[in-house]
């Protein structure tokens, strides 16, 4: 079959061209340098014959990669056989309808070489990642900009890579993900899974991220840390997503951070963290953490919780690790509020005065709201607040101080409950203090502790 093509090395200078066809660049140093617009409605290869050595197409000068064809980018080992880059100083755009696909390495060169990308950018090779390095830019204008890695796939965030805006998508079990050093995304649309590596892997946020996927912090399981860190004051990562953190062996190996204790970082109210490792600087959670993993530990930082929140709480046994809890750090406190459920993990049936230290460290306030499953009759889980640990008992009803038996104690704790109107004190549940929860406390009283 026919092609027009750089076959022998060195380089040539295309201006104002179009392709209908088959262009090819060959490996060990083919060149092709733009210098002006190329229309592309067919398939320009780079690296086309498989070779172990430098295939290129570059931008010598601000261009547009234009029409609704393919670059077709083929690794055979290393990454750089295949390269699309930006000379430093030039913006080398990829177009609406155009496709650049395969394995090797995308790169914005220099302080200020930019690959801009209005159309897909797609890792499509098994055995190989697409790597962006250098300066990138995804969504100058909305809806636009799209780096997606098919099923079994890696999209490579590589180190020193800044991406401002993008559209991320995955497919089955691809990711796009930030795989070695730091890296910066500023603005981007997660609508797949994006992922951060282990072994020292930090992906840094600099503008809010709206996250409809799932962001996956260690998505290698590997037992050295990985980052996910916001940098920037106030921002926010909003969305319907997951974000999921993953351990190893030590809780460093997965982290969500702020870049220092003035850093004040919010998960939004659709949001859920689940998972386990380290939550380090402060956060406003409004939307779902739900603690897992190997550990089932998050171990935090100042947090504070808003109205929004919902902390789930599940308990497979009493002792640590079998059920979900915080660990508070010293000098640092979570701020309750919103909705804790506690669930029981299948086939765990705890025995009458069974405890569980879900938080360990200082709080503040309550949860508005407490879900439990049914406990046996007359029994009830009950979560009880003190100056350094919040913990559940499965204790009797009229059983309020935590303490597994009712006494003077149970009725004082009542009182200063209704009276506060504590909602604590509302024990039928109506939204109302007045003479039927007296009524439900001294009939729960009266039936003893019967265990």
């Amino acid at each position: 079959d026919g092609f027009v093509g750089v076959i022998n090395g060195g380089t040539a200078t295309l201006s104002n061209t179009t392709n209908l066809g088959d262009m090819r660049i060959f490996g060990n140093g083919g060149r092709i340098l733009l210098m002006d617009d190329l229309t592309n409605e067919g398939t320009l290869t780079i690296n086309s014959n498989q070779t172990v050595f430098n295939g290129l197409l570059e931008f010598g000068a601000n261009a547009v990669l234009d029409g609704a064809g393919t670059i077709r980018m083929i690794t055979a080992g290393n990454l750089d056989d295949a390269q699309l880059d930006a000379a430093a100083g030039v913006d080398g755009t990829i177009w609406f309808d155009q496709t650049v696909a395969g394995s090797g390495m995308i790169e914005g060169r220099g302080a200020d070489g930019r690959i801009i990308n209005l159309g897909l950018i797609l890792a499509d090779d098994p055995a190989m990642s697409l790597q962006l390095k250098g300066n990138h830019i995804g969504t100058p204008m909305a809806g636009t900009g799209t780096y997606r890695a098919a099923d079994g796939c890696v999209l490579s965030i590589g180190s020193g890579a800044f991406l401002a805006g993008g559209i991320f998508d995955s497919e089955g079990t691809g990711e796009v993900a930030a795989t070695n050093g730091n890296s910066d995304l500023v603005n981007g649309v997660n609508n797949g899974t994006l992922g951060v590596w282990g072994d020292g892997v930090r992906l840094r946020l600099t503008d809010s991220l709206v996250n409809d996927g799932t962001v996956h912090i260690n998505s290698t399981a590997n037992i050295f840390n990985a980052s996910l860190r916001l940098m920037t004051d106030g921002m926010v990562i909003s969305g319907t997503g997951d974000i999921v953190m993953t351990t190893a062996g030590n809780s460093d190996d997965a982290q969500l951070d702020t870049d220092g204790a003035e850093i004040v970082g919010t998960l939004g109210e659709n949001q859920t963290l689940s998972g386990d490792g380290q939550i380090n600087g402060p956060f406003n959670i409004l939307g779902t953490i739900d603690p897992g993993g190997l550990s089932r530990v998050f171990t935090t930082d100042d947090i504070t919780l808003a109205d929004t929140s919902h902390i789930v709480f599940d308990l497979g046994g009493d002792a640590a690790p079998n059920f979900d809890r915080f660990v508070v750090r010293g000098g640092h406190t979570i701020a309750l509020d919103g909705t804790a459920t506690i669930n029981l993990d299948l086939g765990y049936a705890p025995t009458f005065g069974d405890t569980w230290d879900v938080i360990d460290g200082t709080t503040t306030g309550i949860f508005d709201e407490v879900i439990t499953g049914d406990a046996p009759i007359g029994q009830v889980y009950r979560v009880i607040y003190e100056s350094n640990r919040v913990f559940v008992i499965l204790t009797c009803d009229a059983d309020l101080s935590g303490d597994g038996v009712i006494d003077f104690f149970d009725v004082s704790q009542f009182l200063s409950y209704f009276s506060s109107q504590d909602i604590r004190g509302d024990l039928n549940n109506d939204g109302q203090f007045n003479f039927f929860d007296i009524s439900l406390f001294l009939q729960v009283f009266g039936q003893g502790c019967g265990n």
